[in-house]
C-alpha cells in the first residue's frame, strides 16, 4: 500500500481519485447512453422514411401503369374495321399527350404491329414481355439502356373478348422515377440514383461483399422491412430497407452514419474538456485547503 508522508497528501489523493472516478464513469454513461439512443432513434426514422418514400414510388409507378391500363382498354385499338394506320394515328394522339419516348403495340408473338417508329421491331426476348405472356396484366420492366436513353417500359395486355391479342407497351424515361428517388436527402438503390451502376449492372452484392452484408442483402431481398447499421464503401451506415408495393422490387436507403453522430461526438468531446477543467478547478480549490 502506497505510503503518505502526511495526512495533506492523504486526503488529497483520496478526494481526487473519488472525484476523477466519479467523473470517467459519468462522462462514460452518457457517452454510452447518447450514441445508443442516438443510433436508436437514426434507425427508427430511416425505417420512416423508407416507408414513406416507397408509398411515393409505388404512387408514381401506380400512374405509369394506369396510363397504359387505361390505353390497352380504349375499344378503338380493337375495332377491326379500323386499319393499322388508323391505329398508329389514334396511338400517336396518347403519345404526344403524355411524355413516352415510345408507345407501340405488339401481337401475342412480341412482334410489332403498329406504333412509334423508335420502338424496338419485337419485344419477344425482353423479361417484361415473359412476364405479360404469364400473368396476362399490367407489368413493369426493368431500368435499361436503349437509344442512348435510360428507360422504363410499361406493358398492358391487349384484349378482345376476354382473350389476349396483343400488347400496349409504352416506354418512358427513368428520369420520371429518378425525380422521386431525387428528392430524398438520403442515398437510395432501387436501381440506383447513380445510372452508371444501372448500364453497368451492377448489384449491390459486388459493390459491398462481405458476409455479414450478404446476410442483410438476402434479408432485404426476401421482401423484409427493417432499419440496419452496416459497412458500406468502408463506412458505417444506416440502412432501411422496404418492398415497394404493387412490385417485386425493393428500396433500400442508407445515410453515412457519421452525418449524425458528428454532434454527438462534439458533445461529448465538450463534456470531457468540461470535465477535465472542473477537475483542475477543484484540485486548484482541494490542495490550498
Amino acid at each position: 500500500m502506497k505510503k503518505f508522508r502526511n495526512l495533506k497528501q492523504k486526503i488529497i489523493f483520496y478526494v481526487m481519485s473519488v472525484s476523477i472516478l466519479l467523473t470517467v464513469l459519468i462522462t462514460a454513461v452518457m457517452s454510452f447512453g447518447s450514441i445508443r439512443s442516438t443510433n436508436k432513434l437514426q434507425l427508427d426514422n430511416i425505417q420512416v422514411t423508407t416507408r414513406i418514400a416507397s408509398q411515393s414510388i409505388s404512387s408514381n409507378l401506380h400512374l405509369l401503369t394506369e396510363r397504359i391500363y387505361n390505353i390497352s382498354t380504349d375499344a378503338e385499338l380493337t375495332d377491326d374495321s379500323l386499319s393499322k394506320k388508323d391505329k398508329a394515328a389514334y396511338l400517336q394522339d396518347f403519345e404526344q399527350e403524355i411524355e413516352f419516348v415510345w408507345l407501340s403495340v405488339y401481337d401475342a408473338d412480341g412482334k410489332k404491329l403498329y406504333g412509334d417508329k423508335t420502338a424496338p421491331d419485337s419485344i419477344a426476348d425482353t423479361k417484361y414481355y415473359s412476364q405479360l405472356a404469364e400473368t396476362a396484366n399490367t407489368v413493369i420492366g426493368e431500368p435499361h439502356y436503349d437509344q442512348d436513353v435510360l428507360q422504363l417500359c410499361v406493358g398492358a395486355p391487349l384484349k378482345a373478348n376476354d382473350e389476349v391479342c396483343g400488347y400496349v407497351i409504352g416506354s418512358y424515361k427513368y428520369d420520371l422515377l429518378n425525380d422521386v428517388l431525387s428528392m430524398l436527402i438520403l442515398g437510395a438503390i432501387i436501381a440506383d440514383q447513380d445510372e452508371k451502376n444501372i448500364a453497368d449492372q451492377v448489384s449491390i452484392y459486388d459493390k459491398n461483399s462481405s458476409s455479414k452484408n450478404k446476410e442483410i442483402y438476402d434479408r432485404i431481398l426476401s421482401y423484409q422491412t427493417g432499419s440496419v447499421t452496416m459497412k458500406l464503401h468502408g463506412v458505417s451506415h444506416y440502412v432501411g430497407y422496404t418492398p415497394i408495393p404493387g412490385t417485386n422490387w425493393v428500396l433500400l436507403v442508407d445515410a453515412p452514419k457519421r452525418e449524425f453522430m458528428n454532434s454527438v461526438y462534439l458533445s461529448i468531446g465538450i463534456s470531457i474538456v468540461l470535465a477535465a477543467v472542473m477537475l483542475i478547478i477543484a484540485a486548484s480549490i482541494i490542495v490550498p485547503l
